[in-house]
């Protein structure tokens, strides 16, 4: 006689296998969508590099704020360097739009609403990869802070250091803000806050600044598990 389960020991076995996938599958839902994060994030940061380095070997001169006094100067000629592209202009893609996923909308890194938008609302392009990028208007105070949603705007979780990070343009180079030399961290001197404390002070789950989420750039570039201790 060949023995078989009974019905009580297939659905107690079922109800088991149940109680443990939903136990363990948001967690895996959240490593595949950080890693998703991670790859972009990569991929953002080297094209943007390459593009940079193209236009500088291409217009001869360094790209910073001296080479191109205003933001809309830069994006017109940073954008071309991108084979299909939305130039947004002044004020088309930031907080003057009527996307329910603008800058004004974006969160700090630990999720709380209001995070600072003055370096995203004045002049973007919307890359055709799906990245939007944003740069300030006036660099002569802050220099180039570019502003990159690495899954485009409309896509969230639209929140600093997770897929939004800024860098600085620096002499042809994409800069992580709060490096040395970068003007986030001057400033931050300017009012008497040690700078070596910046990517901390700026990239942590308690800040309750507005900027909270403006030096993860730096952390995403030098820590290798970055993405899999996002906060939830």
């Amino acid at each position: 006689m060949r023995k078989a389960f009974t019905l009580a020991e297939v659905l107690i076995t079922i109800g088991i296998i149940g109680i443990v996938a939903a136990m363990t599958l948001p967690s895996l839902v959240s490593q595949i969508h950080n890693k998703d994060l991670e790859a972009r994030f990569k991929n953002a940061y080297s094209i943007l590099s390459q593009a940079l380095l193209l236009m500088k070997q291409e217009e001869g001169v360094e790209i910073n704020k001296d080479s191109y006094p205003t933001g809309v100067a830069f994006i017109e000629g940073f954008s071309k360097y991108f084979i299909k592209y939305n130039n947004c202009k002044t004020n088309k893609c930031g907080l003057a739009t009527s996307r329910p996923d603008d800058v004004s909308n974006i969160l700090t890194y630990n999720g709380a609403k209001g995070a600072y938008n003055g370096f995203m609302d004045d002049v973007a392009f919307i890359a055709g990869i799906d990245m939007d990028i944003f740069v300030n208007g006036s660099p002569a105070t802050y220099g180039f802070l570019m502003t990159v949603d690495v899954n485009g705007s409309k896509k969230r979780p639209n929140r600093l250091g997770h897929d939004v990070f800024v860098f600085q343009v620096m002499d042809s180079k994409v800069v992580p803000l709060g490096a040395p030399g970068t003007y986030f961290r001057n400033d931050m001197d300017s009012i008497g806050i040690d700078s070596s404390l910046n990517a901390d002070k700026y990239c942590n789950m308690t800040s309750q600044s507005s900027y909270n989420g403006f030096t993860c750039s730096k952390k995403a570039l030098s820590e290798k598990d970055y993405f899999k201790n996002l906060p939830k």
